[in-house]
């Protein structure tokens, strides 16, 4: 029946009939063959699954890496959890996992999600905390108190955990952040920062008031890291104070000049390592907040705006600024990045390829402004590529805005990157 005898002849009834039995039939095959093509899929997705290299891997090797995925994201666990029953089972049996207790920019919504990261860390050491106000999650968080290492939220919210009868003794991390998830509540006045013996790490973003309250407390712990974000930084002289003789880590960005007065005096850092200072205030009618006095051993330093430090570059191994220095004077220097027009950047590109002695480690230059001059660029780089290091290696010369730079060091150039977790503190660009 099928091709007609004459293709351009008109069906008859008979013929219609006929053919749309053959198209249900057609149709009924195909169904049949999709439905085998389709197990055969399946069939072959099976195997690929089977034979997959992630399953060759050990469980706690798969752990270790749900582990960093968590760090990254609390909301990891949920997602890779409904993936198969075989990572469910390894991230239940991870506590570490559930650790990184949910926060949200917003008050509310996810009390319920709390408690269960809480209970499904079992006796990990808690790596961050909610921010919710809600007094079931506060009184689970309160109940595994000794085993909570970092807590994040705005002021109130802090301070409301460490008011609680449990004792915080173990926590070593506070960020307070500048955004509200708490509600209304009574801004506090005075911290007694003596209660947590064993803090190391303290951020404060954009609240100059809690600030001043932490400065207020007689005793502090032994802080080895410091970021602040605020307008008046006056009241960073007396937490630095206290903890003079532990501190690695500052970065200090502020908006504004002091009251008259109220500078500082000179104070020593033995341990410090990393420093940023910037002052984001175009304009300076008062006087300076100084950053006055460092030791020797100063590794990494970022300066951006009015900052009026005085500090000792003898050994700095990485310089941020946005003005010129005298490298002559920079014999350890490894990596630079210039936040200035681009001639002088062509300047100092000139000064480095003329003087070959001239900071003979240097491996990295980043600059932060583009040029306007495509030749300029050129010229640079070309005066670079001729000269090498005491390694016979060519300086990596690339645009990146400040804190990228930090990548390119490590990406490119990790045995300069001398202060391992300075990293992990990008993020206070974006509290």
């Amino acid at each position: 029946m099928w091709p007609p005898a004459n293709p351009e002849a008109f069906p008859s009834k008979t013929e219609v009939k006929v053919i749309k039995k053959d198209i249900e039939s057609l149709k009924s095959e195909l169904a049949a063959a999709e439905r085998v093509v389709t197990d055969l899929k399946r069939a072959i997705l099976e195997r690929q699954a089977y034979i997959a290299p992630i399953r060759t891997l050990p469980y706690d090797v798969i752990s270790d890496i749900f582990l960093d995925l968590c760090h990254e994201n609390w909301r990891a666990p949920l997602v890779l959890q409904g993936v198969c029953r075989t990572w469910r089972t390894i991230l239940f049996n991870t506590p570490l996992a559930w650790s990184f207790i949910p926060h949200e920019k917003y008050q509310g919504g996810c009390s319920d999600l709390v408690c269960a990261y809480l209970d499904r860390s079992g006796n990990a050491a808690l790596r961050a905390a909610d921010t919710t106000s809600d007094p079931q999650g506060i009184g689970k968080l309160n109940n595994t108190s000794e085993i909570v290492r970092c807590i994040r939220g705005d002021q109130i919210f802090v301070h409301q955990v460490l008011s609680l009868p449990g004792k915080f003794s173990n926590l070593e991390r506070i960020i307070i952040t500048s955004f509200c998830i708490s509600g209304q509540g009574n801004v506090i006045s005075q911290w007694d920062m003596g209660m947590l013996p064993k803090l190391q790490c303290l951020h404060v973003y954009s609240q100059d008031q809690c600030l001043s309250a932490i400065a207020t407390s007689v005793e502090f712990p032994p802080l080895n890291e410091l970021v602040v974000i605020c307008d008046d930084p006056t009241p960073v002289d007396a937490i630095l104070k206290g903890c003079s003789q532990s501190i690695q880590y500052v970065d200090v960005r502020y908006n504004g000049s002091l009251v008259e007065g109220s500078e500082s005096g000179s104070q020593t850092f033995p341990m410090l390592r990393f420093l940023r200072l910037e002052n984001k205030a175009e304009r300076q009618d008062g006087p300076l907040w100084n950053f006055n006095g460092t030791d020797a051993g100063l590794l990494s330093y970022t300066k951006k705006g009015h900052t009026g430090a005085f500090v000792d570059l003898g050994k700095v191994m990485h310089l941020g600024t946005d003005q010129k220095y005298d490298l002559s004077k920079l014999t350890d220097l490894l990596a630079l990045h210039l936040d200035v027009k681009f001639s002088l950047v062509l300047d100092i590109a000139r000064e480095l390829h003329d003087q070959p002695n001239l900071c003979p480690d240097l491996s990295v230059l980043g600059y932060g402004q583009q040029s306007d001059s495509s030749e300029e660029l050129e010229r640079a780089r070309t005066l670079l590529e001729q000269r090498v290091n005491q390694e016979g290696e060519h300086i990596i010369f690339d645009w990146c805005p400040g804190t990228a730079f930090l990548d390119l060091i490590k990406e490119k150039k990790a045995e300069v990157y001398c202060f391992p977790n300075i990293i992990l503190h990008r993020d206070a660009d974006d509290s």
